[in-house]
């Protein structure tokens, strides 16, 4: 025969404490495309809300040197987007998306 001990009355199978879980850590700009166009090149990317973004471009992509493109952007929704205003006949371009403090 097996028996079982009930739990004394008002006894609490749950609990409540407090952790502390420390910063909160925002993703990383997710780049989605880049359109270009006769005039310009838009870029998206996946970002934070309120969050603000800096676009950067570079022509090779082997060197560590990459141009500011102005204008930082500030994230209003989760997919966030800029216009660079050059035609792509210019040559070929690398994008890049940094994220501000």
């Amino acid at each position: 025969m097996i028996t079982k001990l009930l739990p004394t009355p008002n006894f609490k199978k749950s609990r409540l404490d407090w952790v502390k879980i420390g910063p909160v850590v925002l993703p990383e700009p997710l780049l989605l495309e880049v359109i270009p166009s006769q005039a310009s090149t838009t870029v998206r990317w996946r970002g934070a809300v309120g969050q603000r973004y800096r676009l950067q471009w570079t022509a090779d992509i082997s060197q560590p040197i990459w141009s500011d493109i102005p204008g930082d952007v500030v994230s209003v929704q989760p997919v966030v987007s800029k216009q660079h205003w050059v035609p792509p006949a210019v040559g070929r371009r690398y994008y890049r998306v940094r994220m501000l403090p």
